[in-house]
């Protein structure tokens, strides 16, 4: 695996729903598009944002799995389990919580978007 680069655009933080299974994963990657593959596994991209530092993509990681947390629980008790449905032997499976389609509601996801483009940490997440 090559290390993350401080390349604008190349530094991301992504969340993607596996809306049938009710899961929900936050991750960051160091490679364009990478996310894609998830989408190829049957995933919904609900949102990428991309920056100039690594630091910065992986605050942004850290915020959207803080995030949630609130929501639900980890999905998986292991990789093995995980990857038949994120793919790559389940590496990030513990990245990947359990969040049940009545709480959704598109809560999670704004709670994400509001949390990574202004002041509202508080107000959705503690």
């Amino acid at each position: 695996m090559r290390p993350p680069r401080n390349d604008p655009g190349i530094n991301t933080a992504y969340l993607v729903s596996w809306p049938t299974h009710e899961v929900i994963k936050a991750g960051y990657t160091g490679y364009r598009r990478r996310y894609r593959a998830y989408e190829l596994r049957g995933a919904d991209i609900l949102g990428v944002w991309e920056f100039s530092n690594v630091g910065d993509a992986l605050r942004a990681e850290a915020t959207l799995d803080r995030c949630l947390r609130v929501f639900g629980d980890v999905a998986f008790e292991s990789a093995g389990e995980a990857a038949a449905l994120i793919g790559g032997g389940g590496a990030g499976y513990t990245e990947c919580i359990r969040v049940p389609s009545i709480m959704r509601a598109g809560a999670v996801e704004q709670c994400a978007v509001a949390m990574l483009t202004s002041n509202a940490v508080r107000q959705c997440c503690p």
